[in-house]
């Protein structure tokens, strides 16, 4: 999918460039997540690790959702390769302007390296407390509808 987005964005054989909206999405409790244990421990765990944080899946479709509606209306967006304020130095670079990476960009640790710390503090962290309550990042879109099921 990135090396389509790249061509498109950058030049295609018949010479025409797209508008591409690539956005890396946060980690979320989507149900591919959650519906692993091992997977949903871990996820939970590495929020232990600031500035890593893990959104609701509402939480991220409503912020991919305006990143992708920015990338398509806004001239400056780098997603327009028309954009006379924004170029794109690199290919790859195309997925770095509105990338919503949960912190995991800004971690001083690999994500490899914490894996382990992660699902144990996670595993604690699930048998210490209660799962009720907000599961939007503070700050973020707002909170949790309270009619969703977790």
């Amino acid at each position: 999918q990135q090396w389509r987005a790249m061509v498109s964005y950058f030049s295609i054989p018949d010479g025409n460039k797209h508008i591409v909206s690539a956005n890396h999405g946060p980690p979320t409790r989507s149900e591919s997540m959650v519906g692993h244990k091992t997977i949903a421990i871990a996820l939970e765990g590495m929020q232990n690790f600031e500035p890593n944080v893990a959104f609701d899946v509402s939480c991220s479709k409503t912020l991919l959702t305006a990143l992708m509606l920015y990338d398509i209306n806004f001239d400056e967006s780098t997603a327009n390769p028309m954009s006379p304020e924004k170029t794109v130095q690199h290919p790859m670079c195309l997925f770095n302007e509105n990338s919503a990476h949960g912190g995991s960009w800004r971690c001083p640790y690999l994500q490899d390296s914490i894996g382990t710390a992660s699902f144990i503090t996670g595993k604690v962290k699930k048998t210490c407390e209660s799962r009720a309550g907000n599961k939007c990042p503070e700050g973020s879109l707002g909170p949790r509808p309270d009619n969703v099921q977790t």
